[in-house]
């Protein structure tokens, strides 16, 4: 019986832990190091005379879980922080909590410009299709509209720190520039003038690659244009 009792125990013991979610070890201390610097800045707050809006103690909890929210988004979606270090990790989460209102307002920032940028990403592949599959009397407005997505998408990934997105960008600019570029609905002036859009865009995000990549578009259908003209008629030789 105590042998078949023992073994209960154990299985009920595992099933527990089976079923529990173990928290990695630097999410606790970064969450805890965030509330002690939550805590700071409540006691930093008393100490100089300031006001909190609501009463002293009621600011305490807010304030903590404020503190220990900061340090979160700042180590894991601001500042991707080294995890290993434990030492400099704790001092950056407490600082990140003691300041937890511009921590807060600059995370917040940082989701907003990442939900433009997969909005301007998205944009930008949809208005590339829908100018591949462009009638003629379409095209003009299609490839300004390629080229307008396509530079507010290279604008979007030089606001972000994000390696991915400015590749994706990249890419997806690059295409949007052969696609304005061998259209044969386009005729030179709208083509260069959609390519001109995305070349000073590149330019401002210093993706020199697609930069280039336009410019040379451009130089060709010029030189194309003025192999095109027709040659000055000559003025009558008077005898």
């Amino acid at each position: 019986m105590a042998a078949s009792s023992t073994g209960n125990n154990r299985a009920a013991s595992l099933s527990s832990r089976a079923g529990e979610v173990s928290m990695p070890k630097d999410v606790k201390l970064v969450l805890l190091s965030g509330a002690g610097g939550g805590l700071t800045a409540w006691a930093f707050t008393i100490i100089g005379g300031a006001t909190f809006g609501l009463s002293i103690w009621a600011a305490l909890p807010l304030s903590i879980i404020l503190g220990a929210a900061a340090a979160l988004v700042a180590v894991y979606v601001i500042i991707p922080a080294d995890v290993t270090k434990t030492a400099k990790l704790i001092a950056f989460a407490v600082l990140c909590g003691f300041l937890w209102k511009p921590i807060l307002d600059a995370g917040r920032l940082v989701i907003m410009q990442r939900l433009e940028a997969s909005n301007a990403k998205t944009e930008a592949r949809k208005d590339l299709a829908e100018l591949k599959s462009a009638q003629p009397a379409a095209a003009p407005a299609k490839a300004h509209e390629a080229a307008g997505t396509a530079a507010e998408l290279l604008r979007a990934s030089d606001r972000i720190d994000n390696p991915q997105l400015i590749t994706d960008a990249s890419i997806q600019a690059a295409d949007a520039v052969t696609a304005i570029a061998q259209n044969p609905n386009l005729d030179p002036t709208a083509a260069t003038l959609a390519l001109q859009d995305i070349k000073k865009a590149a330019s401002e995000s210093g993706n020199e690659h697609v930069a280039m990549l336009a410019a040379q578009h451009i130089a060709v259908i010029q030189r194309t244009t003025s192999s095109r003209r027709p040659l000055a008629t000559p003025p009558p030789v008077r005898p």
